[in-house]
């Protein structure tokens, strides 16, 4: 018998043998496979009749199945009665986020403080998808597995995924797996669109519009008193940066499914040798080909508009060259010093004889890349030894740094 190491997979297919990184076997942790001694047993043993997956590297869902949408479950699933099931989707999806905003929104809710943004931190890291898909294994043996899913639900919120762990429907057999990450997006969007008409409606009822007012009368009488209590007198600008960073490690989950190339190699029976860049979720796409393109642009797209973009400007404006810069093109604007506050003012600024840590408000922004990178670049069996490293090397930097005018 012959051995193949852990998140690698072998398929036989027209006479062709594929062997490439296979998604669902990182799941297991296992560090090593027995293979059978026979290629054409190869495809019942990489690919679990439980996932109910086939074709190469066990990326194709089988006959009458569909990919799950908003899922961390690798099985594919039956997909016969899917005729409602956006409205389904929009409901699990959106409407949690819409409320989650409005109570934002309306009470002034911050996620930028120290305290906030290290528990943040830890929720993101027990809420990644690795973590989470572990935890259904683990909890499918033991007696206190329901426990640790509702605490993964529980610190998936603040990945703004409102009960993900538990769903498993589709929305149409025809959809791939590319099409469905890119649904994940309305996370990062949704939020910004939210804010644009909560600042449409408030011009419409400075203007007196009346239903505006008679809605907004009915919300001062009913939660005026407890927003008074709670002094809330936060801006649009303060919920925007919130949701900016509950939103960075969705959004770089989401990039890498898209993004992430695997190195498949095809053994032909002459024995030649192919090697080619394919799509990691699904290696069937050559790798920024026709099919890819576009999905890659609009990932590229993403992420430097919402996350090297944020980054580059926490991390730079505290330089004085660099507000010289925004000063003479007219672009330091009220609004843009404000969003930069709402992240940096909690750092010491170099003011009473302090070194200047604002700049350290762009790394919270940089630990789910740094996970995500993690978990790409080492094997899957050893990911959370890293993950733990790293978080804890992030603590002593902070306890020795003490950046933070106070906690």
């Amino acid at each position: 018998q012959t051995s193949i190491m852990q998140c690698f997979c072998m398929t036989e297919e027209d006479g062709v043998l594929i062997v490439g990184a296979c998604l669902h076997e990182c799941l297991s942790i296992t560090p090593y496979y027995p293979l059978p001694c026979h290629v054409s047993q190869i495809q019942n043993f990489t690919c679990p009749p439980s996932l109910k997956r086939g074709g190469p590297l066990c990326t194709k869902c089988i006959k009458g199945h569909a990919y799950p949408v908003y899922s961390y479950k690798q099985e594919c699933f039956k997909c016969e009665h899917y005729k409602y099931n956006w409205l389904k989707y929009l409901a699990v999806a959106y409407l949690p986020l819409t409320i989650f905003y409005i109570l934002v929104a309306m009470f002034s809710i911050s996620f930028t403080s120290p305290l906030i943004i290290g528990l943040v931190m830890l929720f993101q890291l027990a809420a990644s998808p690795t973590m989470l898909q572990f935890i259904n294994w683990f909890s499918q043996g033991h007696n206190f597995g329901k426990f640790l899913v509702m605490y993964a639900a529980f610190a998936s919120l603040l990945n703004l995924d409102f009960g993900r762990i538990y769903y498993t429907f589709c929305l149409n057999p025809t959809a791939t797996p590319l099409e469905l990450n890119t649904l994940d997006y309305g996370v990062v969007v949704f939020p910004v669109f939210l804010i644009f008409l909560t600042h449409f409606l408030v011009k419409l009822h400075k203007r007196g519009t009346k239903p505006i007012v008679w809605v907004w009368l009915a919300i001062v009488v009913i939660l005026g008193p407890l927003r008074k209590q709670l002094k809330v007198n936060k801006s649009l600008i303060d919920v925007f940066a919130s949701f900016l960073y509950l939103s960075s490690s969705r959004l770089l989950i989401t990039s890498v499914n898209i993004l992430m190339p695997v190195v498949v190699y095809y053994r032909k029976l002459d024995g030649e040798l192919l090697v080619k860049n394919r799509v990691y979720s699904d290696p069937s796409l050559v790798y920024f080909g026709n099919q890819h393109v576009k999905f890659a642009l609009l990932a590229i797209v993403m992420v430097l508009l919402f996350f090297v973009l944020p980054v580059i400007l926490l991390f730079v404006y505290p330089f004085s060259c660099f507000q010289r810069v925004l000063n003479r093109t007219g672009l330091n604007s009220l609004a843009l010093r404000t969003f930069i506050d709402v992240f940096q003012g909690h750092y010491k600024d170099g003011t009473n004889g302090t070194r200047d840590y604002r700049y350290f408000s762009a790394f919270p922004f940089l630990f789910p890349l740094v996970m995500h990178t993690t978990f790409i670049l080492t094997e899957c069996s050893i990911f959370l030894h890293y993950a733990l490293f790293f978080a804890l090397l992030y603590i002593a930097i902070l306890l020795v740094l003490c950046p933070f005018k106070q906690f």
